[in-house]
């Protein structure tokens, strides 16, 4: 289904895809005891953005012209809670809420560029 998503933006002819892993972070996915697998579901969906990217980028546009470089953005949020001193239930500070993001984050050298 994700691919179909990214598939009928590309087709258009958008330049950027999302990674589409809105809200897959530790505190969410551990609602659902997926919190371990932040990290394997984060990468799956930007290997999956960036394979779907590169396919389109191969192809000739229909007007003739050569291929057009396509671009995958990762999605981080929202984390489905909003620190505040005022919220007695979430005892999370906008610190916390920046680490828990970028945690599972791989390091800079094991990106592609």
């Amino acid at each position: 289904m994700v691919e179909q998503i990214h598939r009928s933006f590309l087709d258009v002819g958008v330049d950027v895809i999302e990674t589409d892993t809105f809200r897959a972070n530790r505190l969410t996915l551990g609602e659902y005891g997926l919190a371990k697998r932040v990290l394997e579901i984060n990468k799956a969906a930007a290997f999956l953005a960036r394979r779907l990217a590169d396919e389109y980028s191969s192809k000739i546009g229909t007007d003739g012209r050569s291929p057009l470089k396509r671009f995958v953005a990762g999605s981080i949020g929202p984390s489905g809670r909003l620190p505040s001193a005022n919220d007695p239930d979430l005892p999370m500070s906008v610190s916390m809420n920046w680490r828990m993001f970028f945690a599972n984050r791989p390091p800079v050298s094991s990106r592609r560029g």
